[in-house]
């Protein structure tokens, strides 16, 4: 990684992180984690489930033909307000196996993981969807503390790649 931005080479994604646990009988779906770092405060958004799944990033399914962009900025203004991002980098897919405990319902995913920069701090009303009402709360994390309470590892994935940017090694799909 390091040679190759040295040498402004491209980097080429050979495979594509696989993490979680298989469940049974999974749903498919297409998603994304949202990483929100604001520059001034040097801090990342997330999102506090509590006792359901503890800090995990703004995450979300997208919709049949959704852009990924859009979806993840979809997801960052309903759950949290903000809507003034500007993209950074993403990834490619990374495959997740996990139950949703929100949903009830066990699931294999595509996602793509998105780096977001706060323009400014200006908030809209949160619009969330029934299941998601009263059950989280939205935390300003440093560094340290991302390190500390962001455990699944679909969101450790998606951060190692996209803001310590560094190259994924482990079971995959090539």
């Amino acid at each position: 990684n390091e040679f190759a931005k040295k040498y402004d080479l491209p980097i080429v994604e050979v495979v594509e992180p696989e993490t979680g646990t298989p469940q049974e009988n999974p749903e498919f779906r297409q998603s994304i984690v949202a990483i929100v770092y604001n520059p001034k405060t040097q801090k990342s958004l997330s999102i506090n489930w509590g006792k359901q799944g503890g800090n995990l990033f703004i995450g979300g399914g997208r919709d049949k033909g959704e852009d990924i962009v859009a979806c993840a900025e979809r997801e960052v203004a309903e759950e949290t307000g903000f809507t003034n991002l500007e993209l950074k980098s993403q990834t490619g897919v990374v495959h997740h196996n996990y139950f949703a405990h929100s949903k009830g319902v066990a699931r294999r995913i595509e996602a793509h993981g998105l780096l977001f920069e706060l323009k400014d701090e200006t908030q809209q009303s949160i619009q969330l969807e029934d299941d998601e009402k009263d059950q989280f709360s939205v935390e300003w994390l440093t560094a340290q503390e991302v390190e500390e309470r962001i455990a699944d590892e679909l969101h450790t994935t998606c951060y190692e790649l996209l803001v310590k940017e560094s190259c994924y090694s482990g079971e995959g799909i090539m």
